[in-house]
């Protein structure tokens, strides 16, 4: 049942994406003020674009902390209205990329964004790497391991294209390669929330509950928005047997989003385990 609501959880991440912003970077050991400073930001950007609605740079802005916080149509939206007020189209297409993956529009964002308007290796390379994970994610690998390539030939480390080699060797059965791959992608990025998960959720896979564990921590730590990375630690420590902590971390989250996904579940599953030390302690009593 565990391994269950932590696949939940794993379903509600990001596809195979490093969708942070500069806004997201900033690990702090205090992810909720984080989450609340970027919900302020969202705020005060949509009172400033409400008020000036030709005001291109507080739209992209705007749409970076929408996608920090994982509202991927709406920061499409603003996407399309800081276009709509003269934005160069070079200065959107890679966010906009990352709002069609966050809303899973594979096709469409195949088919509309080409052609590469990138001069810069950097950018070129993520626009290559975003355009292998919808490839990945409509099923077609071998263009995805071709994409792939070529990002990581433009830049080594670039961390989309790290990240979706590692699920692409993970979903041909290739764990150890996977693995070296989460683990250099966590190297070269050490502030991306989402290589840290990936490679908890193998570790949990594996059945290296601790380093799942440590991994999940520094996801929670790097992450706008920690909710998923604070529910599958929560299952970890369900799995270690440290109830108490599992509990805390659940009311943590409870508290700050009471209807989050999977957390009557886990909650659920968290009594049963309850119950079921409980009744070891009676026998054991008896």
């Amino acid at each position: 049942m565990r391994a269950l609501c932590f696949g939940i959880a794993v379903g509600l991440a990001l596809p195979a994406a490093d969708g942070a912003t500069g806004a997201a970077r900033a690990a702090q050991e205090s992810p909720s003020r984080e989450q609340d400073d970027l919900r302020q930001t969202v705020l005060d950007l949509k009172r400033r674009v409400a008020a000036v609605p030709r005001d291109r740079d507080a739209q992209v802005r705007l749409a970076e902390a929408l996608l920090a916080l994982l509202q991927g149509s709406d920061a499409e939206a603003a996407l399309d209205a800081a276009l709509a007020a003269g934005a160069a189209r070079q200065d959107v297409l890679l966010p906009l990329m990352r709002a069609w993956l966050q809303q899973r529009r594979f096709e469409h964002l195949l088919a509309t964004s080409r052609p590469m308007p990138f001069d810069d290796p950097e950018r070129h390379a993520q626009w290559v790497a975003l355009r292998g994970i919808a490839e990945l994610r409509r099923g077609d690998d071998a263009a995805a391991r071709v994409a792939f390539q070529e990002a990581l030939a433009l830049i080594p480390k670039q961390i989309d294209a790290l990240l979706g080699s590692a699920e692409l060797a993970l979903g041909h059965g290739d764990t150890e390669a996977a693995h070296a791959l989460l683990e250099a992608a966590t190297r070269s990025h050490p502030q991306s929330a989402a290589a840290w998960e990936q490679l908890a959720d193998l570790d949990y896979r594996l059945g290296d509950l601790r380093a799942a564990e440590r991994s999940l921590a520094m996801a929670v730590i790097s992450a706008p928005n920690p909710w998923i990375p604070r529910l599958k630690r929560a299952l970890v420590r369900m799995d270690l047997g440290e109830l108490a902590s599992a509990s805390a971390e659940l009311e943590r989250i409870e508290a700050a989003w009471p209807n989050f996904p999977a957390l009557h579940l886990a909650r659920g599953i968290l009594q049963l385990a309850e119950g079921e030390l409980r009744g070891v302690a009676e026998r054991l009593g008896k």
